[in-house]
């Protein structure tokens, strides 16, 4: 048994790859601006630190001149070769996500920007820590690659422990913005779980030749958070409390009403709370519908029920009902 784990350790060294530069802007010495590789379990990661264009960014600002606005400058410095580099439309990025908004108080993104660079290498440490956890458990034939943002430090991220994530339309792609004086071994470890789901799922199943409607996305983050329940037991966020029964009522009702909605306002309704539904609705429901989905179907697979339509979930679930 020794000799078999030394082996599997020798493995995992071996599929390690790190590269080690520094470069220094404005008197902040990035000790890390290049990839880190991670193979293992035939899959192979790449962890990428993105945090040399918001420092260009903070220098650019401060002495812009012609009319640039600070808003184009973080268009031009930031944002716009983040989408060229993770094959995304950099205008999707401000329309989607509230946290590619510009940043207002760069002295905080300065020190956010040291932070992250110093704990880096313990970042990576849980991340590959986390990227072991899942393969074990669902493997993709994709290479993926993972880029570390800051955090905007315009926004709170208490309630999201320190760390947010999105993957690209093409799963290829995980996205992980990080506040270094929040952020936990947990936060860092549980969020790349429930990504690293959804990038699976957008691999394996038809998700990229098809629309999406309101079931769809609902049972997309149910899916990835119940995965991330398996992989660690101790998986506790505010997404995934369960609603009482007035809220559930009110969300089951709003659900079978917009069935077959295409409407992005109804995903957003869910997620921001409105129609006398709290926040993270899609997220509560989409949970509870795959906890009964997987208690009363134990012999579907996780990657079986990885890819199965959200109807077929729903119909083998105690939340049926909505399908009439």
């Amino acid at each position: 048994m020794k000799k078999i784990l030394l082996f599997i350790l020798l493995i995992l060294l071996i599929g390690c790859k790190e590269m080690v530069k520094d470069v220094q802007i404005d008197g902040v010495n990035l000790q890390n601006i290049s990839s880190t590789q991670h193979t293992v379990n035939n899959q192979t990661f790449e962890i990428i630190p993105y945090y040399e264009p918001y420092l260009n960014f903070i220098i650019e600002q401060q002495s812009r001149t012609g009319g640039r606005t600070r808003g184009d400058i973080f268009f031009n410095t930031v944002i716009e070769p983040l989408g060229q580099e993770i094959n995304t439309n950099p205008d999707d990025l401000l329309s989607t996500y509230s946290l590619f908004l510009t940043p207002n108080n760069t002295r905080k993104l300065n020190d956010t920007i040291k932070q992250l660079d110093n704990q880096h290498n313990e970042i990576i440490s849980y991340l590959k820590k986390a990227i072991e956890d899942t393969t074990n458990l669902l493997t993709s034939a994709n290479e993926i690659k993972i880029f570390l943002l800051p955090f905007n430090p315009d926004i709170n991220s208490v309630d999201m422990d320190g760390v947010t994530g999105f993957v690209t339309h093409d799963g290829a792609t995980i996205v992980l913005q990080i506040d270094p004086a929040i952020y936990t071994e947990e936060s860092i470890k549980w969020t790349f779980a429930h990504e690293y789901h959804h990038a699976v799922y957008i691999e394996t199943s038809d998700y990229k030749i098809r629309r999406h409607h309101l079931f769809d996305r609902v049972i997309m983050e149910g899916k990835a958070d119940a995965f991330t329940k398996i992989v660690y037991p101790e998986y506790t966020v505010p997404w995934i409390e369960p609603l009482n029964d007035d809220e559930r009522h009110r969300v089951l009702y709003f659900l079978r009403m917009r069935r077959n909605s295409y409407n992005a306002e109804d995903i957003y309704s869910m997620h921001n709370g409105g129609a006398g539904m709290p926040q993270w609705s899609n997220y509560k429901i989409g949970f509870e519908i795959m906890q009964s989905f997987i208690e009363n179907n134990s012999d579907i697979s996780i990657k079986e029920w990885t890819v199965m339509r959200a109807e077929s979930i729903i119909k083998n679930s105690d939340f049926k009902s909505i399908l009439e």
